[in-house]
């Protein structure tokens, strides 16, 4: 197990001792003990010299020597290996966490015991005092942090080394007002979970988990995340083994593999700023409604998102725009791309979101066709229109990929309700088969 933060010293000479020690080969206690994970930790603990029950009448001695020292444990975590069941094809697996008081680190290093994973701490650049953590003083920083919409944590780092590896994520944090404490949000955004199972757990005297996963599953929009747990400050280690073995960690894959391909005038207007009527706030972000409405699909089929670029720099301003739309189309103009995919073989299904612009595809789209052999693949329209729905683009992609797929069912939703189309999105996506074991559909 690997611990992504300072180690006290105490706890890296009982480490070394550990790991030198490997598979010892004194003389060990061969009776009918059968040591759990209370017993590791409860002889950890008290090599640690900190607080443990009543172990007077315990058996630790485990090579006969008339002590209890590090020996003793390292053959106990050996025997007890030995004699776990553990479950198959669970995948490389990393515990992180943010810990305000200790406790969610308890559970969190129990979780790590029990899964042989590895651990990341999520760590503010700025610490949290005693005092900052008085949630019952006004003045405090984390009362004034909750009532600060735009409150933002910043980390040490986010970064995980070794991150791809990883088949499971528990991700741990206390609640706060009963959601999960901010401290971890940008290690959510920030990382991207497809393909990994993420469980999320807390830490509460009385807050349930509540919705506190499904939101930050929510901020991640990537990953497969199955139903937490919450922890009270009482709970055993055998408490979080039960939960953990209870959990389903296989590795599934995905059924297929998606690309969701859109074009937005937003992202091509050449300014930095954004400031139109036409551009909507998904999640907290300012976008165009093709983009709104591909990041819906994205979270629901676990698909990549592709930004389709352009040379050309359109404006946003209504009326501007249909004259510019109007003006390429007219010409036969084919703006020159300049994002590109490098990895188009990898995808079964091609997702392609656009606004319909003068009753078709903006040209931007048709030079998109025009740059891509899709041959073989199934290709699906998904449309934001003023009146236009799908506007004839199945067919159209059909002359433009006469190889691939292209079905006519898409999803077209009026671009001024696109921000309300969630529910719609995720009943089509369902319908058209496209879920897969990572889209972000909550168990919860």
């Amino acid at each position: 197990m690997k611990k992504f933060t300072l180690l006290t010293a105490a706890t890296a000479i009982f480490m070394t001792f550990c790991t030198m020690a490997g598979t010892p080969s004194v003389n060990a206690n061969n009776g009918e003990q059968n040591y759990t994970k209370e017993d590791i930790v409860n002889l950890q603990n008290f090599l640690l010299a900190r607080e443990t029950p009543d172990l007077s009448d315990k058996d630790y001695d485990l090579n006969n020597d008339g002590r209890w020292d590090v020996f003793d444990l390292c053959l106990m975590k050996h025997e007890f290996l030995e004699s776990s069941d553990f479950p198959e094809d669970t995948g490389k697996t990393l515990v992180a966490y943010y810990s305000a008081t200790g406790t969610t680190e308890r559970i969190a290093d129990d979780i790590a015991e029990e899964m042989n994973a590895d651990i990341f701490v999520i760590t503010p650049a700025e610490e949290y005092t005693s005092a900052d953590l008085s949630w019952t003083n006004p003045e405090s920083r984390v009362v004034a942090e909750h009532n600060d919409p735009e409150r933002h944590t910043e980390l040490v780092t986010m970064d995980v080394p070794d991150w791809e590896s990883y088949d499971n994520v528990f991700i741990g944090y206390p609640i706060w007002w009963q959601e999960a404490s901010w401290v971890v949000d940008d290690f959510v955004k920030n990382n991207d979970f497809t393909g990994k199972n993420v469980i999320p757990f807390c830490t509460s005297s009385s807050s349930p988990l509540g919705e506190s996963g499904t939101k930050l599953a929510e901020m991640a929009g990537t990953g497969n995340w199955l139903e937490g747990m919450r922890f009270r400050s009482s709970s055993s280690v055998n408490d979080v083994a039960e939960w953990v073995q209870s959990l389903d960690l296989t590795k599934h894959e995905p059924k297929n593999s998606v690309l969701v391909a859109y074009f937005t005038p937003a992202e091509n207007d050449g300014v930095d700023a954004i400031s139109s009527a036409t551009v909507k706030n998904y999640q907290g972000t300012e976008m165009g409604a093709a983009q709104v409405l591909a990041n819906m699909i994205a979270e629901q089929t676990g698909g990549e998102l592709f930004s389709i670029k352009t040379e050309a720099e359109y404006p946003l301003e209504y009326n501007e725009l249909a004259d510019y739309a109007k003006n390429e189309q007219d010409n036969g103009i084919l703006p020159e791309l300049t994002s590109q995919i490098s990895n188009l073989e990898k995808y079964d299904i091609v997702i392609v979101v656009f606004p319909v612009w003068w009753y078709t595809m903006p040209q931007a789209v048709y030079s998109f066709f025009d740059a891509y052999d899709f041959s073989g693949k199934t290709i699906v329209p998904a449309t934001t229109h003023a009146g236009s729905y799908l506007s004839g683009s199945p067919s159209t992609i059909a002359e433009l990929e006469p190889n691939a797929n292209v079905l006519s069912n898409g999803f077209t939703v009026a671009a001024s309700n696109v921000e309300n189309a969630k529910e719609d999105v995720a009943e089509w996506v369902k319908e058209m088969g496209f879920e897969t074991e990572f889209s972000n559909s909550m168990i919860f």
